[in-house]
């Protein structure tokens, strides 16, 4: 996005961060004030915000870098993925904010208490975010302990370090630091209610499509084609084929690049123009999904909307949703009924 674009965005979101609570914490905490008290942990970095190129997040087990481009941002372990730039802005603002309330250790052995160890330390619980300008200098290198609830007032506390420096901190602030990629994401692709599914088409990798028709919802009218002779489908489990697109969220996601062809797909049509298909490819022993939209008159809008989201990536699911998303048919049909027993007879 424009410089300018996100230096607003960041000013916005660093007053709400800071508002009253310095205040508030002033009013009611007890200890007496030193020549740190109120200082900001990086007085330069609101000033300097606009500089910021890549932010880090990391923890002892995850590592999550937002790199910033001329399209805007995206986490470099996941192929460049797109992050709301609001989200960036709310983190930087959040940093920026932190002022100091009261010095606390600088011994290294005491660090663990405050959870603002080194994350090279074995059961490290810090969060080291680093905010780099596009020379790769850092604008701000902090590790973040756990928060502190007696600041009173309502004020949001939490325990700080400064990366490089043995003083921790006691401090007013808040900071938004998702350790995992997909947190900070929005994980939610799509949603198609159960009740606008028309039709539902699956293309197993072997085996004949078989189409689920949808006839009236309210009354589980339901067909499932080709069935097997003297066998019917279950109205329960066919039914639930038509929630499949319905608040579909995904656990990963990665570039969509050399993929091979897919092994499977699902296809389903609304009563509005809306089809929606997840086409399954195998990759390194998994299964992910790739989405696909179209639509016409009304739904063209709806289409295209998923197609920016999702074109050019593929998907990893939940499981229970990957499931349905690969039905087998013995478990849409209604049991095989069993034998009437032979009618016995009296000698």
């Amino acid at each position: 996005m424009r410089p300018l674009g996100f230096l607003a965005l960041l000013a916005v979101t660093a007053l709400s961060a800071a508002g009253a609570g310095y205040a508030l914490v002033s009013a009611t905490l007890a200890t007496a004030p030193t020549a740190d008290y109120g200082r900001p942990l990086f007085p330069d970095l609101a000033g300097r915000a606009n500089e910021a190129t890549t932010v880090t997040v990391e923890s002892a087990g995850a590592k999550v870098t937002l790199q910033r481009s001329d399209s805007g941002w995206g986490i470099a372990e996941k192929g460049g993925y797109p992050v709301a730039t609001a989200r960036v802005a709310k983190l930087v603002a959040g940093v920026a904010a932190v002022r100091l309330i009261e010095a606390k250790t600088a011994q290294p052995e005491r660090y663990a208490r405050l959870q603002v160890e080194n994350l090279d330390q074995a059961d490290a619980k810090s969060i080291r975010v680093t905010i780099n300008d596009n020379a790769g200098q850092p604008l701000a290198a902090v590790l973040l302990g756990k928060p502190n609830y007696t600041l009173g007032g309502g004020a949001s506390g939490l325990y700080v370090r400064q990366v490089g420096e043995a003083q921790s901190w006691l401090a007013e602030g808040s900071v938004e630091a998702p350790k995992q990629a997909v947190d900070w994401v929005e994980r939610t692709l799509l949603d198609l209610p159960a009740d606008e599914v028309k039709q539902i088409v699956y293309t197993p990798a072997e085996g004949l499509a078989l189409t689920v028709a949808v006839s009236d919802p309210a009354t589980a009218g339901y067909s499932l084609t080709p069935l097997p002779e003297g066998r019917s489908g279950d109205p329960t489990a066919v039914s639930g084929l038509t929630s499949l697109f319905g608040a579909l969220q995904f656990d990963d996601v990665r570039p969509d690049k050399d993929a091979p062809p897919p092994i499977e797909a699902v296809e389903t049509s609304s009563v509005g123009g809306l089809t929606l298909r997840a086409e399954l490819v195998e990759l390194d022993s998994e299964i992910w999904a790739r989405l696909i939209a179209s639509g016409s008159g009304d739904a063209a809008a709806k289409a295209a909307a998923v197609t920016k989201t999702t074109t050019g990536w593929l998907y990893k699911l939940p499981g229970h949703k990957m499931a349905s998303f690969r039905p087998k048919l013995e478990d849409l049909l209604q049991p095989v009924p069993e034998p009437a027993p032979e009618p016995t007879t009296t000698p």
